[in-house]
This record gives C-alpha cells, structure tokens and sequence, in this order.
C-alpha cells in the first residue's frame, strides 16, 4: 500500500499497526522524518520518502492500493493540478487495486469577522504542560 499524502502518519501507522506493508510519501522531508520516527517508536516498519504525489518516484503498477487523505489534494491550485495527481496515483496502483481518497467537509465558511475555539485540553511535552487549542477565523 502507498500513503501518497503521508505526512507525520496518520493513516499510515494505523495501517501498518494491523498488519498492511505501508510506503509513505510526502512533500515534506520533515513530515516525512516524523512519520518514520513515529514507526520507529511504535516498533512499525514504514518506509517512507520525500516526494511531491503529482511525480511520485515510483515504477508503474507497484501497489495494490494508494491511498490520498486528510484534505492533501484541496492544496493544490486548480483542477489540472488535482487531475495530475490523481493520474499519478493511478499510475502507480496496479490493475483491480483501488486509490482512496478522503476529502473533508468543513461546512459553510462563517460569517466575516466569527470566531471559534476547539479545544484540545492538555498536553504535557518536554516536562511543560501546554493547553491546546485551534482557534479558527
């Protein structure tokens, strides 16, 4: 299975933790150091490289499933950008396999000038303990 969009793993190390063959790949190097630290920590194997998903580095036909989540091609700039991806993804899954893709409903935009707040309670990190939150405007 390749995780087209890896970054730090959220997919990826779940698949991997029951059992799929998992490769990563993202634009991000540093995504893509977490994601293989975080399969490291866990005792997964993730194998993982810096590549943009419209040229991924891979031969033709090499997985059985790709997989693009969490809002990865929404960052592209227009419909020819997403269709290239999209055919690369394609390229590289193997005939009868599948490319999931996970896009994320955020609603109606809010009204100017709103503001909300999700909190994620607390965290402790590095022996200091942090209250998160996203404030979205």
């Amino acid at each position: 299975m390749l995780d087209a969009a890896v970054g730090i793993g959220t997919q990826a190390l779940g698949l991997a933790a029951h059992g799929f063959g998992v490769t990563g790949s993202d634009l991000s190097p540093v995504a893509v150091r977490r994601a293989a630290d975080e399969a490291g920590a866990r005792g997964l194997r993730l194998p993982c490289v810096a590549a943009d998903f419209r040229a991924l580095p891979f031969r033709s036909t090499c997985t059985d499933v790709t997989i693009v989540c969490d809002n990865a091609l929404p960052h592209l700039a227009d419909e020819d950008e997403i269709r290239k991806a999209l055919l690369e993804c394609l390229r590289v899954t193997r005939p009868g396999g599948g490319c999931v893709v996970s896009i994320r409903d955020y609603g109606a935009p809010l009204e100017e000038g709103t503001v909300q707040v999700h909190p994620y309670g607390d965290r402790t990190w590095q022996g200091r303990r942090y209250h998160v939150r996203q404030v979205w405007t």
